[in-house]
């Protein structure tokens, strides 16, 4: 199970692992808050006789700052302590009021600087939120990923050792970028563009100006990833979209010289049931899918 949350719901996925060809079962978008959501929740849960199965899940993106810092030369027992107060000034809200965890920076894009350590930053109300809603629906919560790494687990199945990869995520609403070598997560952004003109706009003009401020944005993202983080420029980019999924595929090759492909389920070895294919389009569906692969990968 894999679940993500996002603005006004969240997705939740339902894999079969037990066959040699994985199955999505299941994959819907719930939408709605607080009681409503948790009572729909359970009652999928229930109806598809899920009750004490584990859950992996995926922190609403929007909701979720993750920093990098200077890596303080403690015990790692001690690193979440040490970079809160790192942390309090970079984020919306006070840091008392904020859950903080942190994961592997690599060191060969430190260039000789001091090591760094990314840092995840969420209010507890979000966490007790999420730990509410798997536990009244009655699944088994395993464990909490940030978006980066949920999308991780898919990229991973994608990559070959020792060199980067690139994933561009788009819904109707927001884009996404993120850079991976052997596993980690190397860079990510959200990106500053109108992403409604890809999906459905009658305008080429429009479009045609959507187009070249993407190209823009993964341009400036893509140099920042060889000249800043001293890596090889990646030769793979992988496209999660909404719609217009060839034509970005075309555009984005052509005019970034890479190798655009659109992103797969198939190519994970997990078949897509009938009830999944009508959700497959949010950007919360592929971070649950990456969620719910955790389990495998375990």
């Amino acid at each position: 199970m894999g679940l993500a949350l996002e603005e006004g719901g969240l997705t939740s996925v339902c894999i079969d692992w037990a066959d040699e060809a994985p199955r999505i079962e299941d994959l819907r978008f719930f939408k709605g808050s607080g009681k409503a959501l948790s009572d729909e929740l359970k009652t999928w849960v229930e109806d598809l006789m899920l009750t004490g199965a584990g859950c992996f899940a995926v922190t609403d993106p929007l909701k979720t700052t993750v920093l990098q810092v200077e890596r303080p030369e403690v015990e790692e027992g001690e690193l979440e302590d040490a970079v809160r107060w790192l942390v309090k000034d970079s984020i919306d809200f006070p840091i008392d009021d904020a859950v903080i965890d942190t994961f592997e920076y690599p060191q060969d894009a430190m260039r000789g600087r001091r090591k760094l350590v990314n840092v995840v930053a969420v209010r507890k109300s979000e966490i007790s939120f999420l730990v509410d809603l798997i536990s009244g629906s009655g699944l088994e919560l395993q464990a909490i990923d940030v978006s980066e790494l949920a999308l991780r687990n898919i990229t991973g199945q994608y990559a070959e050792e020792g060199r980067p990869i690139a994933l561009l995520v788009l819904d109707e609403s927001t884009g996404f970028i993120a850079l991976f070598k052997d596993d980690l997560l190397y860079f990510s952004r959200q990106l500053a563009i109108n992403t409604s003109v890809f999906t459905n706009s009658d305008d080429t003009e429009s479009e045609q100006r959507g187009y070249e401020q993407l190209c823009l944005e993964l341009q400036r993202s893509l140099d920042y990833f060889e000249s800043q983080l001293n890596q090889a420029a990646p030769k793979r980019l992988l496209i999660y979209s909404t719609g217009a999924t060839l034509k970005l595929q075309e555009v984005i090759s052509e005019r970034l010289n890479i190798d655009a492909a659109v992103l797969d389920l198939g190519r994970l070895g997990i078949e897509v049931g009938n009830r999944a294919l009508s959700e497959q389009s949010r950007m919360s569906s592929v971070q649950a899918v990456g969620a719910a692969l955790r389990q495998r990968l375990a």
